[in-house]
């Protein structure tokens, strides 16, 4: 597992049936030696195999780039860090194939909105402000609607956005 790139990279270009599952095999192995990043950055490649998701999809193999939510299920979101890796993926995917918002990551604006709050709370309301237009703007575009868009979130979005 030293080489792990080099494995990911042979694997990579040459494009074989069944390399997807192949390279969620490695994320799963570096997973399993305390190895998140890496197998972090295998989950993402191998998308078809692998479950970027919330919590309580089966089977979920990453929530957030960086944060171990199986060895800490109560604590991974309050990782910035994390947060703020996952949210440059999902801008980054915003820009796949021109398509925007429809490539969004709609478990993660829980996330963003949380962010949001420690932002508020710490003095940034501006910036507060601005993950509240921006979560308001994924909600109101995502045509395929989300279970995660639920009452209790939507309220939460309001009431930060009103306090803001």
């Amino acid at each position: 597992l030293q080489r792990w790139k080099e494995v990911l990279a042979i694997i990579l270009s040459n494009r074989t049936p069944g390399d997807m599952a192949a390279i969620s095999a490695l994320g799963d192995r570096l997973r399993a030696c305390n190895r998140l990043a890496a197998a972090h950055i295998c989950y993402l490649l191998s998308t078809s195999n692998s479950l970027l998701s919330g919590v309580d999809s089966i089977g979920v193999r990453l929530i957030l780039l960086t944060a171990d939510h199986v060895a800490a299920p109560y604590i991974f979101f309050k990782d910035i860090k994390s947060v703020q890796l996952t949210e440059l993926y999902e801008a980054s995917q915003t820009l796949v194939s021109g398509i925007g918002l429809a490539n969004g990551l709609p478990h993660f604006q829980a996330y963003k909105l949380l962010y949001a709050m420690l932002l508020a709370d710490i003095g940034y309301h501006e910036q507060a402000a601005k993950y509240c237009e921006s979560i308001e703007v994924f909600v109101k575009t995502y045509s395929k609607g989300s279970p995660y868009f639920h009452r209790k979130f939507l309220e939460g979005l309001r009431d930060l956005s009103d306090r803001l």
